[in-house]
């Protein structure tokens, strides 16, 4: 019996585009590009214990009859391909110039050393282990914890400020952040937690204070997302079936086919109003009547005013 299972070779799949900006740019392309080359097997090219099997001249010659050949013609032929990999990744003209530099760095390697090319880039795009703290303190200063916001997203967010600026965060400042963003809204929930866990003798951490606040993010009403959007239709489904219920809305632009109850003629519908100047017998008013009146009362008024005035 066949097989169902498909077997996808990712061989010739493209290195992910980098854009040249810091930030979360630089963090999801160094992962994604890790992750390319590491499929293609050359990301060995970027440590740089690689120079020592690199051979003092990229064009050779190599003695393919040795062992050492072999590994050094090897070698040259990864970072070759490496090289192939940044240049279809580069998006810029100012960062292919990194390439067009590293490959006037050294006339022996025409084609460039790739480790160096990528320690170029980290060095340049990771910053300073004093300026990192200093931009990660700044960053952690500006979360938000909201009412509405569920407070599992305060770590996930810290967790994604530790990977943006490459420090990791001690567990007892993820505490004090908590207790910064939730103390008035979750007050009573952190102390209680911390006393327990005290309690018991072990380290309230803060994973355990988080849980406690979402439980009591949900009891008030708290949303997770996609919910949102089903609460929302089934309020547009209950409010479609009570226009229903309450009937159809006239349609201006249709007409009317019902018959009159005086004149017995399609097209209108029977207004019962007394006319003016007459006895309150009442009489079927169309359209065209009203018009007639008004203009007829409209020259009498001119008339009688043409006889007084003369």
């Amino acid at each position: 019996m066949a097989s169902s299972v498909e077997v996808v070779t990712t061989t010739n799949s493209k290195p992910p585009t980098f854009s040249g900006k810091h930030g979360d740019d630089w963090t999801i392309w160094e992962m994604k590009m890790i992750a390319h080359l590491m499929d293609k097997g050359l990301d060995e090219c970027l440590e740089p214990n690689f120079e020592n099997r690199l051979p003092a001249k990229e064009e050779g010659p190599f003695d393919l009859t040795t062992e050492d050949g072999k590994k050094a013609k090897e070698a040259v032929d990864l970072n070759k391909k490496v090289m192939g990999q940044f240049i279809q990744a580069f998006s810029t003209i100012t960062l292919l110039n990194k390439v067009n530099l590293q490959k006037k760095a050294d006339k022996s390697f025409p084609s460039g050393k790739g480790w160096k090319l990528w320690k170029e880039m980290r060095d340049e795009y990771n910053p300073d282990d004093s300026i990192a703290e200093a931009e990660l303190e700044l960053a952690m200063s500006k979360l938000k914890l909201t009412n509405k916001k569920n407070p599992r997203k305060i770590i996930k967010e810290i967790a994604s400020c530790e990977v943006k600026y490459g420090i990791s965060v001690s567990d007892s400042k993820k505490v004090a952040q908590l207790i910064r963003l939730g103390g008035r809204e979750y007050g009573t929930v952190i102390t209680v937690t911390q006393m327990c866990k005290k309690t018991e003798g072990v380290t309230c951490t803060a994973k355990d204070i988080v849980d406690k606040m979402w439980k009591q993010w949900r009891v008030k009403g708290g949303k997770e997302r996609g919910e949102e959007n089903s609460d929302d239709e089934e309020e547009a489904s209950l409010a479609k079936t009570d226009t229903k219920q309450k009937g159809k809305k006239k349609d201006p632009k249709k007409k009317e086919t019902r018959t009159c109850n005086h004149c017995q003629k399609k097209g209108h519908k029977g207004t019962l109003k007394p006319i003016a100047g007459r006895s309150i017998r009442q009489k079927c008013l169309r359209s065209s009547q009203r018009r007639r009146t008004r203009k007829l009362r409209r020259l009498e008024r001119q008339w009688k005013k043409n006889i007084f005035c003369r």
